[in-house]
């Protein structure tokens, strides 16, 4: 035995001794096959191409799968703490399905399917010392070829993502769907509503108001999230109030059927609950005041207005085709023109004591609308019942004495015919 020192090694059953000089050269054969491996891995990394390049805020790739490669993985690490989104876009008839998980824990911690358009993933929360693997993998591969797929991930809050200018949000750009309104901003342009499309769900602190009439118009949205930290806006239930709780702002299109107005709200705004699938509504008594087409062209079925409302306003509830139940409280002064436009499902009507004003063609086209009761010494102008073609069915009540029916015909001053029963002939 040499000098030289020896060690003893097992191989398959068998032992032999390998010299320090030998062990050498099986070590520089394994570092050479990791290089060669690491090669492969590097090599499989170039298939991964930069598409708009790295902006120190944004990191993009852009990956080639086909029906001959319907999957690939590469690590990740990010270069700082943050929250971070990831936009991913697919080809045309191709969804892809993006998986990221942390390489530490095995954890998936998010996942996004992409059709032809976009798909997004937001408040990805990542961390500069862990490591990250993302995996494409094509999936309804209808055409046999997916095309390039490309993946975004952006950190919050970049302002050179947005057009701000004295606190309005201007603009987006085209990948600024998956953020959230970044701070700073006081009011967004109601121009751009469409470009932030389904994801204009969250307000930052900074934001002083909204335009629920766009974002009625937003569909796909049940739940609005106002930063705790607003000053003029709160969320309470996924509904934006003022800050005081008195005025609802806006009613997520998408919220819930039955919907409880919370207690010492007093004002329901223009366009809050517009376009919206709210079906029953239920208000506190506190509400004085519905503002106009607060509940323009929505579902809603059935509405308790409180005993407290004096103010309903221009188009509030117009065609709003679906409600067929609802009772004007004594209390209310004001119904505006067209207020119940096109409500035809509504049935029956009652005209309240102390109404003292009633715009042009509030009740006009409700189709369906066969009784009217009139409690009080209202002027009612021509037009407001226009079209009601199924009205024919009248009633005074005691202390109206502007109005009488004779032989089924409402009277108006003693000498006016003002409304004809429409089943007379």
């Amino acid at each position: 035995m040499s000098d030289e020192t020896h060690i003893a090694m097992f191989c398959i059953g068998q032992s032999r001794n390998i010299s320090l000089s030998e062990r050498s050269i099986v070590m520089y054969k394994k570092i050479i096959s990791y290089l060669l491996i690491f090669t492969l891995f590097l090599g499989t990394l170039q298939n991964v191409g930069i598409v708009r390049g790295d902006t120190g805020n944004e990191e993009s790739w852009e990956i080639d799968l086909s029906s001959n490669n319907t999957s690939m993985t590469f690590m990740y690490e990010p270069k700082s703490d943050g929250i971070y989104q990831i936009y991913t876009k697919g080809s045309y008839w191709n969804r892809v399905l993006l998986t990221v998980k942390d390489i530490s824990t095995g954890t998936i911690i998010s996942s996004t399917t992409g059709d032809w358009a976009t798909a997004r993933n937001d408040h990805l929360e990542l961390f500069n010392y862990k490591r990250y693997s993302f995996t494409f993998s094509l999936i309804d591969d209808d055409e046999g070829f997916a095309g390039n797929v490309s993946i975004n991930l952006f950190k919050e809050g970049l302002q050179d993502l947005f057009t701000i200018e004295n606190g309005v949000l201007k603009d987006v750009s085209e990948y600024s769907q998956n953020f959230i309104i970044p701070e700073g901003v006081k009011e967004v342009d109601s121009n751009i509503c469409g470009k932030l499309g389904k994801y204009y769900n969250y307000f930052p602190s900074t934001l002083e108001k909204v335009d629920a009439y766009y974002l009625g118009r937003v569909t796909n949205i049940s739940y609005y999230d106002i930063d705790v930290n607003n000053n003029y806006l709160k969320s309470i239930d996924g509904v934006i109030y003022s800050k005081d709780g008195k005025h609802l702002i806006a009613f997520p299109p998408c919220g819930k059927s039955d919907f409880k107005v919370a207690d010492d709200t007093v004002y329901i705004d223009n366009y809050a609950f517009a376009y919206s699938y709210v079906r029953n509504v239920e208000c506190p008594n506190t509400i004085v005041k519905i503002g106009e087409e607060a509940f323009v062209q929505g579902s809603i079925k059935k509405i308790h207005l409180g005993n407290k409302l004096e103010e309903i306003g221009y188009g509030a509830f117009w065609d709003c085709t679906a409600l067929d139940s609802m009772e004007l409280p004594r209390t209310l002064k004001v119904i505006g023109g067209t207020a119940f436009y096109s409500c035809t499902d509504l049935t029956s009507i009652t005209l309240p004591e102390n109404l003292e004003e009633i715009g042009y063609h509030a009740f006009c086209n409700c189709k369906n609308l066969s009784t009217l009761v009139i409690n009080s010494n209202i002027y009612l102008d021509d037009g407001i019942f226009e079209s009601c073609s199924k009205l024919n069915d009248f009633s005074v009540g005691d202390k109206c004495n502007k109005y009488s029916v004779r032989d089924g015909i409402l009277i108006q001053d003693d000498d006016r015919l003002y409304l004809y029963p429409s089943d007379k002939e």
